[in-house]
This record gives C-alpha cells, sequence and structure tokens, in this order.
C-alpha cells in the first residue's frame, strides 16, 4: 500500500528511504509476496514517522553535560534535579555552548523566512533584582555580544530592564539584525504572564512562522500565549551569525540563576495542546506510549504540552477508583475511547470525569 508522502521502497530489496512529509503518525503498511504458482502472503507492519526536534537535550547524565561548559567571575554549571530527571543550574556568568553544532554553526541557524521553536523547562532561585542584580537571565540564544547581536534570544527580562517597561520577570523572544549597534530591524515580542514564582517549574515556549512579524511569534508561559509586542518588522534583515547556540550567558555577562531542563529546539512551529479536567471526579490523562515526541502529557487538573504542526496526538483517559471517565469535548474528539487530535493550531481538549 501507499507510503507516506517522501518516502519511496525498493522493491527488490524492500527498502524504505527517503525524508517523510507529512505528520507524525504511526502507518499501516501492507507488504505483498507472490511466487510463480500464484500464491501471496501479506503481512501489515507498523512505520512509526517520529515528530524529532532538530535538537534536544534533557541534561540526564550529569557525567556529560551534552556540550561545554564556560564560567566567569564565579560563575558555576552544575547538575540538580530536574522536572523530569536532571537538569543544569546556571549561576552566575555561566554558559553551556552544546556539541554538534556543524561547521560554523549551521545547524541550529534559521533565517528570517524560517520557522522555528524553543521549548523548555526553566525554575527561579533568586529574583533578578535580588543582589547581585542582573538586567536579564538568558536562557537560549544563538547571537552574542557587539558586534554579533544579529541572531535570536530567547529571556527572562527583569523590571529593571527598560526597553520597554514590561514588568517583572517577562519572558522575551527576540530575533534581532542588529549588526551595527542596537537600532537595526527586529522582532520583540514578550508574555504578559510573569515567570516570579521561585523554585517552581515553568513550562516556557517560544515559536515563530517565518513571516519577518511579530505576529509570527508566541510566546508561551505555563500554558498560556498572552503575548504584547515592542518591535514589529524584521524588514528581511538576515539573522544568520556564525555564533553557536548557547545556554546561559552569550557574551553580555549577565549574572543568571536558573535551573534548565528538557530543552528542545525545532526546525518548525509547534502547537499547544492543553487538557482541562472537567467534571465532579478524578482521573488522569496520557499521550500514547507510542509517542516519540521528548513532549508528553500525563496529567492531573491541567497540563500542556508542544508539538510541531500537524502532529497526530492520541490521548487516553484513565478514572481513579470511585469515578468514570463521561468523555472527550474539544479537538474533534467525543466519546470515551481514545481521542486522536491533528494539531494545525493551539487546542484545548476536555476531559470529563464524573462519581456516582
Amino acid at each position: 500500500t501507499a507510503l507516506p508522502s517522501g518516502l519511496s521502497i525498493n522493491a527488490s530489496s524492500g527498502l524504505i528511504s527517503g525524508t517523510p512529509g507529512g505528520p507524525a503518525q504511526v502507518h499501516t503498511i501492507t507488504f505483498s509476496r507472490n511466487d510463480g504458482d500464484g500464491n501471496t502472503a501479506q503481512r501489515a507492519l507498523k512505520l512509526n514517522v517520529r515528530d524529532c526536534p532538530l535538537g534536544s537535550w534533557n541534561f540526564d547524565d550529569p557525567a556529560n553535560p551534552g556540550g561545554t561548559i564556560a564560567t566567569a567571575a564565579g560563575g558555576s554549571v552544575t547538575s540538580v534535579a530536574g522536572a523530569s530527571g536532571s537538569a543544569l543550574y546556571f549561576r552566575g556568568v555561566a554558559s553551556l555552548t552544546p556539541y554538534n553544532q556543524g561547521i560554523g554553526n549551521p545547524v541550529f541557524s534559521f533565517e528570517h523566512n524560517q520557522p522555528f521553536s524553543i521549548v523548555m523547562w526553566v525554575k527561579l532561585t533568586k529574583q533578578p533584582t535580588s543582589a547581585p542584580a542582573s538586567l536579564i537571565y538568558p536562557l537560549v540564544s544563538k547571537g552574542g555580544a557587539a558586534p554579533a547581536y544579529s541572531g535570536y534570544y530567547f529571556e527572562i527580562h527583569s523590571s529593571a530592564y527598560n526597553q520597554p517597561a514590561v514588568g517583572y520577570n517577562r519572558l522575551a523572544f527576540q530575533l534581532t539584525n542588529q549588526l551595527t549597534g542596537r537600532a537595526g530591524p527586529m522582532i520583540w515580542v514578550y508574555n504578559t504572564t510573569p515567570v516570579s514564582t521561585l523554585n517552581v517549574w515553568y513550562h516556557v515556549a517560544a515559536t515563530y512562522n517565518g513571516n519577518g512579524l511579530a505576529s509570527g511569534v508566541k510566546v508561551y508561559v505555563g500554558g498560556g500565549s498572552a503575548n504584547a509586542t515592542h518591535r514589529d518588522n524584521l524588514a528581511g534583515g538576515s539573522i544568520v551569525n556564525t555564533q553557536p547556540l548557547r545556554f546561559g550567558d552569550y557574551g553580555q555577562n549577565y549574572y543568571n540563576s536558573v535551573v534548565m531542563d528538557q530543552i528542545q529546539i525545532y526546525n518548525k512551529v509547534v502547537q499547544q495542546l492543553r487538557i482541562i479536567k472537567a467534571g465532579s471526579g478524578s482521573g488522569t490523562v496520557a499521550t500514547s506510549l507510542s509517542m516519540t515526541s521528548p513532549e508528553r502529557i500525563l496529567c492531573g487538573n491541567l497540563c500542556e504540552a508542544y508539538f510541531g504542526n500537524g502532529t497526530i496526538v492520541a490521548l487516553g483517559a484513565t478514572a481513579n477508583a470511585g469515578s468514570t471517565f463521561a468523555g472527550w469535548s474539544g479537538g474533534g474528539c467525543s466519546g470515551t475511547g481514545t481521542c486522536l487530535v491533528t494539531l494545525t493550531a493551539d487546542t484545548n481538549i476536555t476531559a470529563t470525569f464524573t462519581t456516582p
């Protein structure tokens, strides 16, 4: 039977090759074999097309953080407990440059007209305005200090940051062509929900659709994309540079005090899938065990995850003792069986549990 788009099969060897162009999902492929007497044998096999990030770092091996650590002025990068497994604690002026970035650092370069996304977990251990104070807590960037400002930056900005007065601890995403000072073409979007509670994990993301405008950017904090715009046009200005991808400081000597975990970078737009539980009962909602994305849903009252645009996600619900799962609503799902949702936009799905 037909293979997913972008794949082909060698009828003699059975070798499947190519790059799948469709969404991540499991395909059932039926293979037939005939002999000279007209007999036919068939077998149906599963072909799993994965929605893999361009890069993914879970920091679960304390002996191998996945890159080169650089520190200054007493800064440090240490392994600590994470949102899942282990994580890295960036304290002071410190950064991690991941391995395998390619010659000239092209692997994680994106042009102004290319979509890409960053998904991660982050936890503050002190406020940026507490001594020693810091205007910015850098998270993920591919850019640097002058004259190489051109690039992209995912950061937490403190209330002391004066362009603009965004309020306390706002998550900001910048794409900039500032090759000459700070006045070049730029997209600058921040989420109005503060990242301000200490020692609490925040699931955050930024995604860009490549349209060159702030309307193509979404910044998520804890399940919402309540965005505001400061700068709104790249004007076709290139954001490609030869700087490496960095976690933590990027040459500005900002004092950091955050824990980072489960960092993922996609060369595509991601969509948010959010699960809301309703009703008098209780239970859990989880993605299928065959789901191969680093993102997972296994939730209590409210949870969210981010998947590549077009991904087909399978959800199942299990009621706790004394409760009954009453069904799905939203995302085209209904009934009590498996919920299959194709993510082409941010989607909320409600799982209702009842009691007798």
